[in-house]
């Protein structure tokens, strides 16, 4: 029973130990990074080789066998993956000196050689070789036959015209040691697969002495060694003189093989090149980036438990997106109109509007992933989305609480993948809500807003006319609130009873005064000087915002030209006092009456701005009015001014000056009646409307008196 376990043991070591063996001299001994793209950033890919102890690639590592790290972060699930395989940089060294033995090989079978390295499996524009020969001229130089180039017609041209003159004496380490040093500088520019094959029969020093050549042979070999150049010793002499060779090929990754001219040896050449091909696999890493540091940093490859590992920087610009509010604009009106419900309550026609952003542009030139965007209204976060799978973000915007004018201010926030944030610039936008409930051109209840309202609260309405308050009031009358809806009535109807105090009082004092002036005007306007007169308005302006007393007020237009403002000294209907704070300007905006276009013109001068239904007027630029516009003058959350045009029965008139136009305002009564008793005939003659005329001849300057008068009227 023992033998059989005994057997049974001594196979399962005769597994084992090789297999461990194997595993051992299969260990990662070097990692080397090739190369760290960052074209896609934040998408990163890092390729880089690994070779074991003997100078070996080895191929077959796993995601387990591999730690990757960026500023000494660990990152999480690295993909690896076949790299790109590197290139192949070979140089090859020829023995042309008399004892190289070359002069024995067939030329055509030599040449054959040296071509088959640019066979199939060079990969043009990829892969380089070099053609290098001991001068036998110069046995202290190297000559170039062919330079390092990656076009294989290249080199095939130029291997097929050399000549194989091997008559001088050289010394070949020093061309072996130049073949690697070019290497070597071609790398620094592209990493890749180095390898340089010497044809020769000897490997001498500048000394010549064969000692003295083993021991250089042997630091050239630590050099190829130390840099991971596999060196390809074929020796073209089965004599005494290979150790120098032997030497320097078993110092470095490569091997020494006889290489005789009676021998087909192109099994020694596809060896060589199967050895080259075998060194150049790659593993590429692939991961996306968390880290929002700017400038250098660091990658770090290694193997589980830091066996093997290699470490290279790259530097990147990293900043945050700018963003952008395309929609809105900035200092965009909204107007929620406002209309009585049956019940006595209020709603309004605008609940909602859209905000259209987006990412305006990437200043570090890296799109990436976008986290969430976040819209602000007066600071605080309304609306967010999650991982918007565009850089074009829509919200929409909630306006129903707000029942009184008020400015919002809309802000957009976007955080991208790395965590970092930008803020656009701030548009404000206003909301306004008309204070009265109209039907056609009738106010007929107002909205009041009183103190202890808030802004989800319903507001009172206030109606105009023989109807008591309705709304928040029906069922409570003599609460505070309603109280206070009571007093600017009672205040407004006290003041009509004391103006018709006054005006009984004066009305017979002034009455014959009064009824001579405006006849005498009258006349004076209509036949001294001939002016025509518009007796129909042109238009009505109804002022639905403005100073407190005149809201409510018409205004109409008998003039092709009338100025809006709040500078009595240049305007025709002024809306606000000159100290008023307000946004009306002192001679804000014209209205013209073009009669051979019959059309109405409307022309901002303004520093706030005019808008004409909503839509902001360019300065001096005129905009055609139409009947029902709505005109705001500034913004109506700044003591702005909001009136609506209308379209009267326009009639042909011509203007002319008249005794108003000149100033008859300004003057007195008595000057007027100096005037027309020294230089003027006052002729009535039958007027439109059919009434009889006389002609009266003012008296001299000294009798004129209420005889002359009562004649005139």
């Amino acid at each position: 029973m023992r033998r059989p376990l005994l057997h049974w043991f001594f196979l399962l070591w005769l597994i084992i130990i090789p297999t461990t063996a194997l595993a051992q001299s299969r260990t990662v001994a070097t990692l080397q990074i090739i190369e760290i793209d960052q074209s896609q950033f934040p998408e990163m890919r890092v390729r880089f080789i690994a070779v074991d102890a003997d100078g070996e690639a080895i191929t077959t590592l796993a995601n387990t066998d591999i730690t990757l790290r960026e500023n000494d972060q660990i990152i999480d699930a690295p993909s690896l993956t076949t790299g790109e395989p590197l290139p192949d940089k070979t140089a090859i060294v020829l023995d042309l000196g008399k004892y190289s033995n070359l002069d024995e090989f067939n030329d055509s079978a030599l040449r054959q050689y040296l071509l088959s390295f640019a066979g199939e499996t060079f990969r043009d524009g990829i892969d380089t070789l070099a053609l290098y020969a001991v001068n036998p001229s110069f046995p202290t130089t190297t000559q170039t036959l062919v330079p390092l180039t990656n076009s294989a017609d290249e080199y095939s041209r130029a291997v097929e015209q050399m000549p194989f003159d091997s008559t001088g004496g050289a010394t070949s380490l020093d061309s072996v040691e130049y073949a690697l040093e070019q290497l070597l500088l071609a790398n620094e520019v592209e990493s890749g697969n180095l390898a340089v094959i010497y044809i020769g029969s000897l490997l001498d020093d500048p000394l010549g002495q064969l000692n003295h050549a083993r021991g250089e042979a042997a630091r050239v070999g630590a050099r190829f060694s130390q840099d991971g150049v596999r060196f390809y010793g074929l020796h073209t002499q089965a004599n005494e003189y290979a150790e120098p060779l032997t030497t320097l090929a078993e110092g470095s990754p490569g091997f020494y093989t006889l290489f005789l001219p009676t021998e087909d040896n192109t099994r020694i050449t596809s060896q060589i090149i199967q050895d080259i091909e075998a060194q150049n696999p790659t593993y590429q890493l692939s991961f996306r980036s968390t880290s929002s540091a700017d400038g250098t940093r660091n990658i770090t490859v290694e193997t589980v438990g830091g066996r093997a590992s290699n470490s290279q920087t790259y530097a990147v610009s990293v900043l945050a997106p700018e963003v952008r509010i395309t929609s809105p604009l900035d200092e965009k009106v909204f107007v929620r109109d406002v209309a009585e419900n049956s019940d006595g309550t209020v709603s309004y026609t605008l609940n909602r509007f859209a905000v259209e952003a987006r990412i305006a542009n990437w200043p570090d030139g890296k799109p990436r992933r976008v986290e969430s965007a976040e819209l602000l209204v007066d600071g605080i976060v309304v609306q967010t989305i999650d991982n918007p799978e565009t850089d074009d973000f829509q919200f929409n915007v909630d306006i129903s609480d707000y029942t009184n004018n008020t400015t919002l201010p809309l802000v957009l926030r976007v955080r991208d993948e790395l965590g970092l944030e930008s803020s656009s610039a701030t548009v404000n936008i206003a909301i306004e809500v008309p204070e009265r409930i109209t039907q056609g051109s009738n106010t007929v209840a107002t909205v009041v807003a009183t103190p202890t309202l808030g802004p989800t609260q319903t507001p009172v309405i206030q109606r105009v006319g023989p109807d008591i308050t309705i709304g928040a009031c029906e069922n409570d009358y003599l609460s505070p609130g309603c109280m206070a809806l009571y007093i600017p009535w009672i205040g407004l109807a006290l003041s009509l009873i004391a103006l018709l105090v006054l005006f009984t009082r004066y009305r017979q004092q002034m009455k014959n005064v009064g009824g001579r002036i405006v006849a005498v005007a009258d006349n004076v306007r209509k036949t001294l000087l001939g002016g025509a007169t518009q007796t129909a308005p042109l238009a009505t302006l109804h002022i639905l915002s403005a100073k407190a007393d005149r809201m409510g007020e018409t205004y109409q237009i008998f003039n092709d030209l009338t100025v809006l403002g709040r500078d009595p000294q240049y305007t025709d209907l002024q809306l606000f006092d000159p100290n008023d704070d307000s946004s009306v300007s002192g001679r804000h905006c014209t209205i013209q009456y073009e009669k051979s276009l019959g059309k109405f013109l409307i022309i901002d001068h303004s520093t706030s701005g005019t808008r004409v239904n909503g839509q902001k007027l360019e300065r001096d630029n005129p905009m055609v009015l139409g009947d029902g516009d709505e005109i705001t003058l500034g913004l109506i959350s700044k003591s702005g001014a909001k009136l609506r045009f209308e379209v009267g029965e326009v009639t042909d008139f011509v203007s002319a000056e008249t005794v108003l136009d000149i100033g008859f305002q300004q003057q007195g009564v008595d000057t007027i009646f100096d005037d027309v008793g020294t230089k003027t005939q006052f002729e009535f003659g039958e007027d439109d409307l059919g009434d009889s005329f006389e002609v009266i001849t003012p008296p001299e300057e000294d009798d004129i008196g209420d005889d002359w008068m009562r004649d005139l009227e």
